[in-house]
């Protein structure tokens, strides 16, 4: 015995010791970045030895455990936990130092990585020890005989409890004449099926019931679980008689408890708090909870003998029985009885008579209903189970494993019915039927509570509150008129289907919660007025997430087809994202031009990253989404951002699909204008910056901002004013000082969020509309311990230079806001206003380059320096787009511009001039290699419309061009020329000049028949985006799901809610659309 308890002692300090390692090791991996590598292997090895030990505790507690090698386990354990004493007192030396730089500079992993893989291996050690003694063949534990624990259960403290709890009263069920009453009939029912099913079943209550023969065969089921052949069991007997004296159900219940208290290896807690008070004064309900406890921590077997001989007529609607079977007839024989006795029916149990009651409980007050039994154990006919016609072979209850028992909240329709299983099918078998007879319909297979609460609602008035008496169920008139259907002429039938798809629709486009969407006073509120509704709406969050999960694949079939159906090749954009719960996530959306001739945008897929953010990895997201959807026939071009992994996983899919990764990789242009904008701001050591800004101090960060000139002084400015209430409250006082009289309202400061040059547009902006309050603010700051805010105040040049930062940063900003947008008719974000986008900034540049040089003094180095920063990274990726011809050649097909555009912007590059004709007249050759259309002879005579001039802005006088420039140099040759296809003819037909085009797309959909080759040349152009805009709003959109409160979503559900999320927006858009053409 000394042995076990060793090994008990020794598992649970290795345990403890374990847990409080582990704990101290996550401190250092929270809190410091460059760990050595082993680091994940030690965290593996810490992770396997708590498991390995809590599963050695169980067999432990379960007594399952037998073996010979008890010593070398014992020793193992010490040698383990003296190895983990010191790797925690390593440990915690270097977190206990004081100060807090001192704290800083101990959160440094204190092992070298030869030291961290000497523990790595020690722990891999120990674990191969601890798990080979968990093998079946060669068990190295060793735990107590029954002999053992019986010793241990029946100590001194445990002995007088039960004492306390027994009553003379009882009188166990003899088993001393059983060959007498019956040689011949007790082995056959100890082999039959009954018996053995009820054994297998584990069946919690066993009630016998008065009758022939009774007695004897009552006995045999003592004396069998007696024998020990049923291990692990509670048992207690009670034979009533008329010749004892009146009993009471608290005399009946304390003999009960005091029997099964012997078998249990520990004392309640329920009972030992009852025999603690040592009341004479019993209540019956803390008898009865005494008992349930005992059945919740062990099988509990009761029986009860000769019910006919008892004095109080209801005893059996106060012990927590589930039914009673009536009294066999003589004609039936042992085997037909041995039935009733295992398997109770309550079907004839009316026919019951019963005597007078005399005893205590005899009032109506003191009758408690039966309390449903744990799992909703009850006397099952096993062999009679069917679903779906089919016999349930092998029926047996659903036993729930130990780590899982008392985690989650059980659902209450559990005390309705029984968790059965089948060939490891579970299955729920409703009590109520089961007792009457009714079999077959009453089994559902179990995959949600909606279909079995539905069933018992309707079906017997049962809800979670509790059975409704039939006499109450209509309480009230509402009620009376749902029941009797009084309005139901004047209601419109619902149609089910589509009445689920609306709730599933309001669930995705709301980011409502699972668990909110079935909530019970949500279902109540959508079906109010309606009881038909309520089996239309689902009672669990599992059963709704299956119901977007079936939704998202029918759907994405529709989608599937549309894509097929497409005017243009399929583009895709695509970037990454780390939603809150540390999830990667790839945002994949297509970009086509549909059937209705407008550009569209759906969200394919919303997959997670697996490992690194590689460019294999992003590949093998990307070819999954194009499998998925089947299109490789059309798969277009590739909208990314400008990461090296980007332009690996273009080519990883160019080896898989055939096409040239050079031409097909294009670049977000709202990536580029924020790497430009970046370089302005903060000069070519912006990544510099960002590193040192992850890893330093309060004091530290004020002092890298400032040396970023006056944005960083406004940084510090405003981070000094907001990061203090107080601080605010009084710069809101000084704002209404230095209002003026036309201002009405007051502003709040904008901060930046670090370096992304959006944000700190926005704060330098409302910086300068404040101005007055700010220099208020500080000539009355009073010095403080907090920060030196004086080395950050404003001189008037630093004031001259913020509004030169603003006026040179607006058109930036204005360009990221016309080029996000859907393009729908080919403008407003396609990628011929990409490269357009880049000359007009190039042109700004170099005009503020050109002021600059006129005047160099009135200009800081800062600001100069971060000039050329943004000019030099801006032509880094403008000569990148020379890569494709798909940015020229969207540009030469917008008829306002063919080659005319470059010829005026580019007048002072010929040599790029020269190579746009070939370059897109070698994209125009593969279009008409590929379509094969013979060109008519001559071209229909169009006839066009005068356009009015739009309002010029930034944008639209870029596009106004000087056609001078084309006069002298091509009049001669376009005379000379014979236009032989469609190319040439676009190009230098005098005829086809326009001025500017607003909507591409339409004007090339009404020229169709004149230019087939070049109109599909155009839909697939101009159906590319100029940035991957979409994503960051589907990512924007995934911050509403993936919640503090929602983060254990799984990415499967994320995907399948976001891309449902998705395509509902493009139906609203797409009617919103149809809408307002058709007006």
């Amino acid at each position: 015995m000394a042995e076990v308890l060793g090994i008990v002692s020794g598992a649970a300090g290795l345990l403890s010791l374990a847990i409080e390692v582990t704990k101290l090791s996550y401190t250092y991996i929270a809190s410091v970045r460059g760990a050595p590598k082993s680091l994940t292997s030690y965290i593996g090895e810490l992770a396997t030895l708590t498991s390995v030990l809590l599963q050695l505790d169980d067999l432990i507690q379960a007594r399952k455990v037998n073996s010979q090698n008890n010593q070398t386990l014992i020793k193992a354990l010490n040698d383990c936990k003296q190895e983990v004493e010191h790797l925690k007192a390593k440990l915690e030396r270097k977190v206990s130092y004081g100060r807090i730089k001192a704290k800083v500079a101990a959160l440094a992993w204190p092992l070298s990585e030869s030291e961290l893989q000497d523990k790595v291996n020690m722990l891999h050690r120990y674990n191969g020890i601890f798990l080979s003694a968990l093998q079946a063949d060669s068990l190295t534990v060793a735990i107590a005989t029954n002999k053992e624990l019986q010793d241990l259960r029946h100590s001194t403290e445990a002995k007088e409890i039960i004492a306390w709890y027994k009553s003379d009263v009882a009188i166990e069920v003899s088993t001393s004449h059983l060959e007498d009453y019956c040689p011949s009939t007790w082995q056959t029912f100890l082999s039959g099926s009954f018996y053995q099913s009820w054994r297998s079943g584990s069946t919690p209550v066993v009630w016998g019931y008065a009758g022939a023969g009774k007695t004897v065969l009552t006995a045999l089921v003592l004396r069998d679980v007696k024998s020990g052949t049923l291990p692990g069991t509670a048992i207690a007997s009670h034979f009533f008689s008329s010749s004892k004296p009146k009993e009471s159900v608290s005399n009946v219940l304390r003999s009960l408890i005091a029997q099964a208290l012997h078998s249990c290896p520990i004392i309640p807690q329920e009972a030992l708090a009852l025999y603690e008070k040592r009341s004479q004064n019993l209540m019956m309900t803390d008898l009865i909870n005494v008992l349930g406890a005992i059945a919740k921590s062990m099988t509990t077997c009761i029986i009860l003998d000769a019910l006919d001989e008892c004095s109080v007529s209801n005893i059996h609607t106060t012990m927590p029985a589930p039914s009673f079977s009536s009294t066999p007839s003589s004609s039936r024989s042992a085997d037909q009885f041995t039935e009733l006795i295992i398997q109770p029916s309550i079907e004839s149990s009316a026919k019951k008579s019963t005597t007078p009651s005399t005893g205590p409980l005899s009032s109506p007050s003191s009758v408690r209903a039966p309390r449903p039994l744990a799992d909703g154990a009850f006397p099952i006919r096993w062999g009679a189970l069917q679903y779906n016609n089919k016999r349930l072979s092998d029926a047996h209850y659903y036993m729930k494993h130990k780590r899982t028992t008392g985690k989650t909240k059980k659902s209450w329709i559990w005390d309705h019915g029984a968790n059965i299983e089948s060939e490891n099918e579970q299955y729920w078998l409703c009590r109520r039927c089961h007792e009457t007879g009714s079999d077959c319909s009453t089994i559902f297979k179990y995959n949600g509570n909606s279909a079995i609460a539905y069933h018992l609602k309707h079906k017997h008035g049962i809800s979670e509150d509790g059975e409704v008496p039939q006499h109450i169920r209509v309480s009230n008139p509402w009620d009376r008129s749902k029941k009797a259907n009084s309005f139901g002429p004047l209601r419109t039938p619902i149609a089910g289907e589509g009445y689920r798809q609306q709730y599933l629709d309001w669930v995705v486009a709301h980011d409502v919660s699972f668990r909110s969407a079935t909530a019970g006073d949500t279902c109540d509120l959508l079906s109010y007025g309606r009881p038909e509704l309520e089996r239309l709406l689902p009672t669990s969050a599992t059963t709704l997430s299956s119901w977007i999960m079936a939704a998202f694949e029918t759907r994405r079939e529709s989608l599937k087809a549309e894509l097929k159906e497409c005017r243009s090749a399929v583009h895709l954009s695509c970037d990454l994202w780390t939603s809150t719960s540390g999830m990667s996530l790839c945002g994949v959306v297509a970009h086509f031009v549909g059937v209705d001739y407008t550009n569209h945008q759906a969200l394919l897929g919303l997959p997670r990253l697996y490992g690194s953010h590689s460019g294999e990895n992003i590949a093998n997201c990307l070819s999954s989404v194009v499998t998925q959807y089947d299109l490789e026939p059309k798969l277009g071009c590739f909208m990314m951002d400008n990461a090296q992994d980007n332009d690996r996983a273009v080519l990883q899919l160019a080896t898989r699909f055939g096409f040239d990764p050079d031409w097909r990789r294009l670049r977000c242009s709202g990536h580029v204008i924020n790497l430009v904008v970046k370089a302005i701001l903060y000069g070519k050591g912006v990544s510099k910056a960002e590193r040192q800004l992850q890893c330093c101090n309060d004091q530290e960060s004020f002092s890298i901002w400032r040396q970023r000139g006056v944005i960083g002084k406004v940084h510090n400015i405003v981070r000094y004013i907001t990061r203090s209430d107080q601080r605010r409250q009084h710069f809101e006082t000084l704002q209404a000082e230095a209002l003026q009289d036309d201002e009405l309202f007051s502003l709040q400061l904008i901060k930046d969020g670090g370096i992304r040059w959006n944000s700190t547009f926005s704060m330098l902006e409302r910086a300068l509309k404040l101005r007055n309050a700010i220099e208020l603010f500080c000539a009355q700051w009073e010095r403080d311990a907090d920060y030196d805010l004086s080395q950050d105040f404003l001189k008037r040049s630093d004031w001259e230079e913020i509004q030169r930062f603003v006026a040179l940063l607006k058109p930036f900003k204005d360009a990221t806001l016309e080029l996000e947008g859907h393009a729908i008719h080919g403008n407003y974000g396609a990628l011929w206003q990409a490269l357009e986008m880049m000359d007009i900034l190039d042109g700004l540049l170099q005009e503020e380059k050109a002021a600059v040089a006129a005047d160099p003094r009135s200009y800081s180095n800062y600001y100069v320096a971060g000039l050329d920063a943004g000019y030099t990274k801006l032509m880094k990726y403008f000569d990148l787009t020379a890569k494709t011809p798909y940015y020229r050649a969207a540009i030469c097909l917008v008829p306002s511009f063919k080659l005319l555009y470059f010829k005026d912007k580019w007048r002072s590059h010929e040599i790029w001039v020269d190579t746009v004709e070939p370059d897109v007249r070698q994209l125009y050759n593969e279009y008409a290699t590929k379509y094969s259309i013979t060109e008519p002879a001559s071209p229909p005579q169009q006839t066009e419309q005068p356009q009015q001039t739009p309002e010029l802005g930034r944008f639209k006088l870029h596009r106004r061009l000087d056609r001078s420039v084309d006069v002298d140099s091509n009049s001669d040759r376009r005379k000379r020329r014979r236009m032989v296809d469609e190319f040439e003819r676009y190009l230098y037909d005098e005829d086809v000049v326009e001025p500017f085009v607003e909507e591409p797309l339409t004007w090339w959909r009404e020229r169709e028949k004149s230019y087939p080759i070049l109109t599909q040349m155009a839909f697939d152009l101009f159906s590319i985006p100029a940035m991957s805009a979409e994503c960051e709003r589907v990512f924007s959109q995934s911050k509403r799901l993936i919640t503090d409160e929602r983060n254990r979503l799984g990415s499967a559900t994320i995907e399948a809610n976001e891309c449902l999320k998705n395509w509902l927006r493009r139906g609203h858009e797409q009617r919103r659309l149809r809408d307002m053409l058709a007006g």
